[in-house]
């Protein structure tokens, strides 16, 4: 994960490019450390211990995507772990699997 990140330390700018390979290519996505919250509590994902970097690479996916609203259910038109890596892979229903095997 420390590799999806151009900047490894916080900084007062508030500033953080994140680095996504899109159709194999490394992408930088810009976005900044604001994220909605009811006061005490990020709306979207976060981590334990008061780290933020899974609010920020998803602040940054949802980025890419359009929206977070284009985040559903961790799937959308992009194989994540692709994305991410930049190594080929797929996706394989494991649900369907099985119950293909049963037939």
């Amino acid at each position: 994960m420390r590799a999806l990140f151009y900047n490894k330390e916080a900084n007062a700018a508030g500033c953080y490019l994140i680095k996504f390979y899109v159709n194999g290519v490394p992408t930088g996505v810009m976005i900044d450390d604001l994220f909605l919250t009811d006061g005490k509590t990020v709306w979207f994902s976060r981590s334990k211990g008061g780290k933020f970097w899974v609010s920020l690479i998803e602040k940054a996916w949802a980025k890419l995507l359009g929206s977070y609203t284009r985040i559903v259910g961790a799937f959308s038109e992009f194989n994540v772990l692709h994305v991410l890596s930049g190594t080929p892979s797929d996706w394989i229903d494991l649900k369907k699997l099985r119950n293909d095997k049963k037939l």
